[in-house]
């Protein structure tokens, strides 16, 4: 897989103030939650970039007075004292969990399971929050819920649990998004949503290697159809209908039901409630 970059812009017209935050990355697919990205590319673990300082790691150098009380709700620390004995009890505890990460064979730049058969098979990933994800283990063909815990070294997975396993005929998961009580799940053939609340699933999109990418949008969901390089949109109750594209590849711009866009289309969606981002290869 090759690798990429991620870069950080001001959302205006033109998109500018454009950085880089990290370079050489190999991943599918990007989650950014709460000062915190997360990324995942298939059969590997899901990796962590911070994007503001002590959203993830606690660095004792950085801890001030007016911050303190959010550091310790955040990474649930009870450490007392002044500035100065904040800041050397904070690199004690910081050296004694990187003696403990190595124990456990954890990593800090990833998100850390006790059953690394799951860390090391994740396909697809969602976030709810900072502290609650969605995610898919290609080994064992099932969907698992877990919580995240944050100890100002690194993040660990808690209370891992499995929501419902799937055929063979699904082959792998490409893509995850929760809106309300529904998960919507995109695989090889198609899209099948599932009720939290009973487990029950349906197929509400069928499309063969469509590899879809899906994302909550209003009281549905957007998402991408591969070979008909359109997007489309699922409400509440199911029903489709096309968001952009005219179903034939192309390269041109204008209003979303007469644009064309090649057939490697990705998008970006609740950034604000009237506006989504899309972009696609124009090498075809």
């Amino acid at each position: 897989m090759a690798s990429s970059a991620l870069y950080r812009a001001r959302l205006h017209s033109p998109v500018d103030k454009i950085s880089v935050v990290k370079k050489n990355l190999a991943s599918t697919q990007v989650h950014c939650e709460n000062n915190v990205a997360f990324f995942n590319s298939p059969d590997g673990p899901a990796l962590i970039v911070e994007l503001e300082v002590n959203h993830v790691q606690l660095h004792s150098s950085k801890i001030t007075v007016k911050c303190w009380n959010t550091l310790k709700e955040r990474f649930g620390l009870s450490l007392t004292g002044t500035l100065a004995e904040l800041r050397k009890e904070a690199s004690r505890y910081l050296k004694r969990k990187e003696e403990e990460y190595a124990l456990l064979g954890h990593e800090k730049h990833q998100v850390n399971f006790s059953d690394k058969a799951i860390e090391v098979h994740i396909q697809a990933i969602t976030f709810v929050d900072r502290e609650l994800v969605f995610l898919e283990g290609s080994h064992s063909r099932r969907i698992h819920s877990a919580q995240l815990k944050y100890d100002g070294f690194g993040v660990c997975a808690i209370n891992v649990q499995c929501i419902t396993a799937y055929e063979d005929d699904w082959d792998s998961v490409v893509s995850l998004c929760k809106n309300k009580n529904k998960l919507f799940v995109s695989h090889n053939q198609g899209i099948t949503v599932i009720e939290l609340a009973s487990c029950e699933s349906q197929v509400v999109y069928k499309a063969q290697n469509a590899r879809c990418t899906v994302a909550p949008f209003q009281n549905g969901i957007i998402l991408t159809d591969q070979v008909a390089a359109s997007l489309f949109k699922i409400d509440w109750d199911g029903r489709v209908q096309i968001f952009a594209g005219t179903k034939v590849e192309g390269s041109q711009d204008g209003l979303f039901w007469n644009a064309s866009s090649s057939n490697q289309l990705a998008f970006v969606s609740n950034l604000t409630p009237s506006c989504m981002y899309a972009t696609h290869n124009q090498t075809h």
